[in-house]
């Protein structure tokens, strides 16, 4: 047995994917417009000596902007999403 679930807005992972997790994963923003879904990746730059350094998680999922349909099937939504939005909003 099985169901499909319609979501809007941003779903969180917790604790955030690391980049090593999500490097070749299709879900990346980019051309790969055959995905409904895509990662909410969210940079941090620290100042080091030789230069900046740039860290990139994974945390979120959304639909795809343009995307028609967003179907995702035993996701639930968690309360991180709205807070989660709510910082994107305020950068």
């Amino acid at each position: 047995m099985g169901y499909v679930t319609r979501a809007r807005g941003v779903i969180a992972i917790e604790p955030p994917l690391r980049w090593a997790q999500i490097k070749d994963s299709p879900f990346l923003p980019g051309p790969a417009d055959h995905l409904d879904v895509v990662l909410v990746l969210e940079e941090e730059a620290t100042e080091t000596d030789d230069g900046v350094q740039f860290v990139r998680r994974a945390v979120g999922v959304r639909q795809r902007y343009g995307s028609t349909n967003l179907y995702l099937s035993h996701f639930v939504t968690c309360p991180a999403a709205k807070q989660h939005r709510r910082k994107r909003a305020a950068s």
